[in-house]
């Protein structure tokens, strides 16, 4: 009986020890994959985003496109702006003023026009390593006119909302929702973006050659091939398709 006794405490005791183990293991392992998040989180690098945090990054600048798109549309309608008049004049960022200056309610940003507020998207969407070569498009929108995507609309440039410098794993997450194959195409640029005053200029068009999967997509992401930004990911979204 003793024996038995002895043996069952012994096999208790065996068994108390294999779960501290257990314990002490899955303790282990939950603070290297805290270690790895925290470390993926805190990196530069564009292909360590976590996938979902991607796709939300993604989400989130098609929504603030899709409100600038019917905040011109509106104004195009209700207020009888001409495409040319569309503003985006702020008391944030210079260089969009229009010459003549546009009528208050063909701005983007003003109560009268299309009442938006200039938003700046979250830091964690881009990628550090560009953050010195252009900053006046580094974490901003930028709203341009010299940009022609083929087959929407006619063979007029498009007002084109863009975002320079994202990380990979968020422009891939647009393709994805926009039906364009990855990795994300490579475009080189006819000519240097500048800021829409009201004077479209065709100078750079997507959807030929090398990166037809751009063709019939009003909004997409895509990889510049020239430029001192060569291997930067650019967000691209149609406000009007002229």
């Amino acid at each position: 009986m003793l024996s038995f006794l002895s043996n069952t405490q012994t096999q208790r005791a065996g068994e108390r020890g294999s779960v501290l183990i257990i314990i002490f293991v899955a303790v282990a392992l939950f603070a290297a994959l805290s270690f790895t998040v925290a470390d993926i989180m805190r990196s530069g690098d564009p292909n360590m985003m976590a996938e979902e945090q991607a796709k939300l990054f993604a989400d989130e600048l098609l929504n603030d496109a899709q409100n600038f798109r019917l905040a011109v549309q509106d104004m195009k309608i209700s207020n009888g702006c001409a495409d040319t008049d569309i503003s985006f004049a702020n008391n944030i960022i210079a260089g969009y003023e229009h010459t003549p200056e546009a009528p208050d309610t063909c701005k983007v940003f003003n109560a009268a026009g299309g009442g938006m507020n200039f938003i700046k998207p979250s830091a964690d969407m881009f990628d550090p390593n560009f953050a010195s070569v252009a900053p006046s498009f580094y974490e901003r929108w930028v709203f341009v006119g010299n940009t022609l995507v083929t087959d929407i609309g006619t063979t007029a440039p498009e007002l084109m909302a863009t975002v320079s410098f994202l990380r990979l794993g968020i422009c891939e997450a647009i393709n994805d929702r926009a039906g364009v194959p990855n990795p994300p195409p490579v475009v080189n640029l006819g000519g240097f973006p500048l800021v829409f005053t009201g004077t479209y200029t065709s100078t750079t068009t997507l959807g030929t050659g090398a990166h037809s999967a751009l063709a019939n997509k009003p909004f997409s992401c895509l990889q510049l091939g020239n430029t001192l930004s060569a291997g930067s990911y650019v967000f691209n979204y149609a406000l009007i398709s002229r």
